[in-house]
C-alpha cells in the first residue's frame, strides 16, 4: 500500500477542517451543522432544520485574526533585493499577488491553523532556469501538505521528501488527486502522481510523467526550495493550530446559542390547557380576542407556561463560554488600552500577549528571507533583507511628554538627536532620525552639523 499522509496528518486535518467552518462563518456552520450540534431526540428532519436555521453564530475567530493579522501589518514589511529579482517583489506569489499580498495570506495561515506551506519555483526551458523570467512562491494549505521526511545532508537535518497535494481543475470531479512529491534522490526529483482510491479504501498511486531533475545554471539543486512555516519554528513536524482553542469555544458556545434559541421558540409563547370532561364540538378551536369557549361545568383552563428561570443555566452557560472567548483572544488579539500599571508590569504584559503573534511573525521573516535568498541565487547573488513589523501596539508619544522633551533639549540636558529619536518612536514621525535632520538642513532649520538649533540656542 502506498504511503500517502503522515502519521499525524489526519488527526490533525479534523482540527484544521474545524477552523476552516469556524471561520467562513455562520453558513458553513450551519450546513455542517450535524458536525458541531446536539441534535434533540425526536425531531423531524424539518424541525431539525428549522433548529438549525434559528442557531446564530458569531464570527469570533474571523474578528481576532482580522485583529491579529491587522496589528501586524500595522506598518509596512520592508523588502530589499538585487535589482534583478525586484520584479519578484510585484509579482511574487504563482497567482501573481504582490510579496506584500502574499506575506499577509501566509501570517493569516500561520496564526489560525499554523501550518503552510511556500514552495519556491521558475519557468523553465528544457529544464534549466529561463533567463528572462523571475522564481515565484506557490502556496499550499496545512490539508495539501501530506507527507514528509526529514534526513541528515551534509551533516545538517533537512527536509528530504515532500508530499504535496495539488489543485488540478480537470480531476476536481473524477475522485482522483494530483499529488506532486519532491526527494532528494541524492539530488532534488520533481515526481508527479493520480491517486485514487480502490475498491478496498486503499490508495492506488500512478506516474503521470518522468521524473524531473531541475537545474539551476545548468547544476541540479542539493536542498527543496520549500518552507513549512508554523508560528514557533520551520520544521515540517504538526503544531497544535493557535486559533483551535478558540474555535471550540467558539463552537461550543454555537452549541448553547442552539439550544438556548430552540428552548425560548418552544416555551416563549404561553401554552392553553383544558381540563375536564368535553366533547368533540366542545373543544376550543381558536384563541385571543374576539374568541369566546364554552366549558362544560366542572372545567378548567389555564396557560402552560415556563418559569421565569426556566433558562438560567443555558444563559450562564453561554455567560461562561464568552468569558473563555474573551480569555483566549476572543475581541481582539491585544486589547492596546493603555493601563494604570509600572513599566515593568507593562512589558511583561506586553510580552505574554503578543508572543505567538512576534513568534509568528519572526518565522514569517525568516521563512520569506530564506525564500528570497534561494531566488537571488537562482538569477543574481546579492544582499537579501527583510524586516517586519514587531511593534504592535500603537505608542503614539503624549503632547505633554513632547513639551517636557523640548525643555530638556532647551536645558541642555538632551541632545537634539535624542529628541527626534523621541519623537520617531512615538510615531510622530516615521523618517530616521538622518533624513528628519537632512530635511530640517534643507528647509533651513538651523543645522550646524547634526545639531537641531532651537529658539534657545538662536541668540
Amino acid at each position: 500500500m502506498t504511503r500517502i499522509a503522515h502519521r499525524t496528518y489526519q488527526s490533525r486535518r479534523t482540527q484544521y477542517d474545524r477552523i476552516r467552518y469556524a471561520l467562513d462563518g455562520q453558513d458553513a456552520m450551519r450546513e455542517n451543522a450535524a458536525l458541531f450540534l446536539r441534535r434533540p431526540e425526536g425531531l423531524t428532519t424539518a424541525e431539525w432544520e428549522n433548529y438549525v436555521r434559528g442557531a446564530p453564530f458569531y464570527p469570533v475567530a474571523e474578528s481576532t485574526t482580522r485583529a491579529a493579522v491587522g496589528l501586524c501589518f500595522r506598518k509596512p514589511p520592508s523588502f530589499t533585493v538585487p535589482p534583478r529579482l525586484e520584479p519578484m517583489l510585484r509579482r511574487a506569489s504563482y497567482d501573481g499577488n504582490s510579496i506584500e499580498v502574499l506575506s499577509e495570506f501566509l501570517l493569516r495561515e500561520i496564526v489560525t491553523v499554523g501550518r503552510v506551506c511556500a514552495l519556491l519555483d521558475f519557468p523553465v526551458n528544457e529544464g534549466q532556469l529561463d533567463s528572462l523570467s523571475v522564481p515565484h512562491i506557490s502556496t499550499f494549505l496545512a490539508e495539501d501538505i501530506r507527507d514528509w521526511k526529514m534526513g541528515v545532508v551534509g551533516g545538517v537535518k533537512r527536509l528530504t521528501m515532500l508530499r504535496l497535494c495539488e489543485f488540478n481543475e480537470d480531476l476536481e470531479d473524477t475522485g482522483t488527486e494530483q499529488h506532486l512529491v519532491l526527494e532528494l534522490d541524492p539530488l532534488l526529483t520533481i515526481r508527479r502522481f493520480h491517486i485514487k482510491r480502490g475498491a478496498d479504501g486503499n490508495a492506488i498511486e500512478s506516474e503521470v510523467h518522468d521524473p524531473i531533475l531541475p537545474t539551476v545554471k545548468g547544476a541540479p539543486l542539493a536542498y527543496i526550495p520549500a518552507i513549512v512555516f508554523s508560528p514557533y519554528n520551520l520544521s515540517p513536524d504538526t503544531e497544535k493550530p493557535p486559533l483551535l482553542d478558540l474555535v471550540d469555544t467558539n463552537i461550543q458556545h454555537f452549541q448553547h446559542s442552539a439550544e438556548l434559541a430552540h428552548a425560548l421558540w418552544m416555551s416563549s409563547m404561553p401554552t392553553p390547557v383544558v381540563t375536564g370532561s368535553l366533547t368533540e364540538d366542545q373543544k376550543p378551536r381558536a384563541i385571543g380576542p374576539g374568541t369566546i369557549w364554552f366549558l362544560p361545568q366542572g372545567a378548567t383552563a389555564q396557560y402552560l407556561s415556563a418559569p421565569s428561570d426556566a433558562h438560567a443555566s443555558l444563559r450562564t452557560a453561554i455567560q461562561d463560554t464568552e468569558s473563555r472567548m474573551n480569555a483566549l483572544g476572543a475581541t481582539m488579539i491585544l486589547s492596546g488600552q493603555r493601563r494604570q500599571e509600572t513599566a515593568e508590569t507593562a512589558s511583561m504584559r506586553y510580552q505574554n500577549d503578543t508572543s505567538m503573534l512576534l513568534s509568528s511573525i519572526t518565522m514569517l521573516e525568516a521563512g520569506l528571507r530564506t525564500l528570497l535568498s534561494w531566488a537571488a541565487d537562482w538569477v543574481q547573488p546579492g544582499e537579501v533583507i527583510v524586516e517586519f513589523n514587531r511593534d504592535l501596539i500603537s505608542s503614539q508619544i503624549d503632547h505633554n511628554l513632547v513639551k517636557s522633551l523640548l525643555a530638556a533639549v532647551n536645558a541642555g540636558a538632551l541632545s537634539r538627536q535624542s529628541f527626534i529619536d523621541a519623537l520617531r518612536k512615538g510615531e510622530v514621525i516615521d523618517r530616521s532620525t538622518e533624513d528628519e535632520l537632512d530635511l530640517i538642513d534643507e528647509e533651513g532649520g538651523g543645522l550646524s552639523d547634526t545639531i537641531l538649533r532651537f529658539p534657545a540656542q538662536q541668540e
